[in-house]
């Protein structure tokens, strides 16, 4: 039996208050503390044609950018065969194409997510052994309460 992926109630409602003030500093110019980590990610919604606005962690590899969220939160289901996104680092916006994958495929690329930014593996739920490695059962059990989203970017115009 897999352990539910949402968080508890008061992370949740922890999260409420914090999001918006978290979307605010990195819109702003005391942006740097948070943006050397932290993304805003812009999709539309496929039917309702809302715009979501995620403050997310990452890890950029040239123009490719990796996030991980949890599979309970709804927007990402937005990005599954892909769809034009937005995104603010620091104070540069990006157009982009990102997509969305969930599955057992994805162990290698959350352990990598993680060891680039190791403080992020208690959001989800992944310890490390005696031996500072990251926990295989736990980096399985991510993979399937976890989704990763890639995106590919490009200079807005």
């Amino acid at each position: 039996m897999s352990e539910s992926s949402a968080p508890p109630a008061y992370l949740r409602l922890l999260v409420r208050v914090v999001t918006p003030l978290v979307k605010v500093v990195l819109r702003s110019p005391a942006h740097g503390w948070l943006s050397r980590s932290m993304m805003l990610l812009t999709v539309t919604g496929r039917r309702t044609g809302r715009r979501y606005e995620i403050p997310i962690s990452y890890v950029a590899d040239g123009a490719v950018v990796t996030c991980i969220t949890g599979i309970e939160n709804a927007w990402w289901k937005n990005l599954r065969g892909g769809a034009e996104v937005t995104v603010l680092m620091g104070r540069n916006r990006f157009g982009g194409h990102a997509e969305a994958s969930t599955g057992i495929a994805n162990v290698p690329v959350i352990q990598s997510f993680l060891e680039s930014r190791p403080r992020d593996a208690r959001f989800h739920h992944v310890r490390r052994d005696a031996h500072g490695q990251f926990n295989v059962d736990d980096l399985t059990r991510a993979a399937q309460t976890r989704v990763v989203i890639n995106v590919q970017l490009w200079p807005e115009r």
